[in-house]
């Protein structure tokens, strides 16, 4: 965000920041669930359902713009950017 907003003309630009690295929905909530006990959040758990009109299997974000113009790269992988934000809310429960 700072690198964008320091960055001249390209006000409206569209940047995707993420892990550049194509991740499933299921392997995303994992991930999540195996943090959340990390932290001793209990009682979480993936219930699968059948497919929606509209549901996304998989995501993946190209970030190569980002690094192109801002010079950006992701540095922190899914698991310990899921980490750090359960972190940071938890540490806030009851505030937000």
């Amino acid at each position: 965000i700072i690198r964008s907003v320091e960055k001249q003309d390209i006000g409206g630009e569209v940047f995707q920041i993420a892990t550049n690295r194509e991740t499933t929905v299921k392997e995303l909530a994992q991930q999540l669930v195996n943090v959340l006990e990390q932290f001793e959040v209990g009682g979480v758990s993936i219930v699968f359902g059948a497919m929606r009109v509209g549901d996304m299997p998989r995501n993946y974000s190209d970030t190569s713009k980002a690094l192109q113009v801002l010079g950006w790269k992701p540095e922190i992988g899914l698991k310990e950017g899921l980490a750090l934000t359960v972190k940071w809310f938890l540490e806030r429960k009851g505030s937000i």
